[in-house]
C-alpha cells in the first residue's frame, strides 16, 4: 500500500505547527559558555538544536559514506568509472545485457561462502533480476 508522497512532509509539518503553537508560551535557561539567555522561547531553540544536529550527522556521514566506497571500490564491488563521471540526473537508459540485467543467475561464489556473506558478499544480483511471477 502506497500514499501520497506529499503526505510524510505535510503530515510533519502540521506535527511542528501544532507543538509551536501548543507552547507558544513556553520558556527555557539557555547557558552559552559566557552568558545566560534567561527565556528563550521553546520552539525556536528546539528547531535550532534539531537543524544543527541534523548538520553534525551530515557531515560525520560524508567521512564515513567515503570510507565505505573507498572499501566497496577495493573489493571490486564498486565501479569506480561509474562514480568517477556520473551521469546526469535526468537521463534514462534502459538496462543493458551487458550490464547483467538479462543474465540467467548464478550461484553464489565460493568466496562469499567461506566468509560468511555479510555486507560484502559476492552474490552480486539485483533484486529486481528475478522472472515475473505468473
Amino acid at each position: 500500500m502506497r500514499g501520497p508522497r506529499w503526505l510524510p512532509p505535510v503530515g510533519a509539518a502540521l506535527l511542528a505547527a501544532g507543538f509551536a503553537y501548543l507552547n507558544v508560551d513556553e520558556t527555557a535557561r539557555l547557558h552559552l559558555g559566557l552568558f545566560t539567555w534567561e527565556r528563550a522561547p521553546l520552539a525556536p531553540l528546539l528547531l535550532t538544536a534539531f537543524v544543527l544536529g541534523m548538520g553534525a550527522m551530515y557531515l560525520l556521514g560524508l567521512r564515513h559514506d567515503r570510507r565505505v566506497r573507498e572499501a566497496l571500490r577495493e573489493r571490486g564491488l564498486l565501479d569506480a568509472s561509474r562514480t568517477a563521471s556520473p551521469s546526469p540526473v535526468n537521463e534514462r537508459t534502459a538496462p543493458r545485457e551487458e550490464d547483467g540485467f538479462f543474465a540467467p543467475r548464478e550461484a553464489p561464489r565460493a568466496d562469499a561462502e567461506r566468509s560468511g556473506g555479510g555486507v560484502f558478499a559476492a552474490d552480486d544480483r539485483a533484486p529486481h533480476d528475478d522472472p515475473p511471477s505468473a
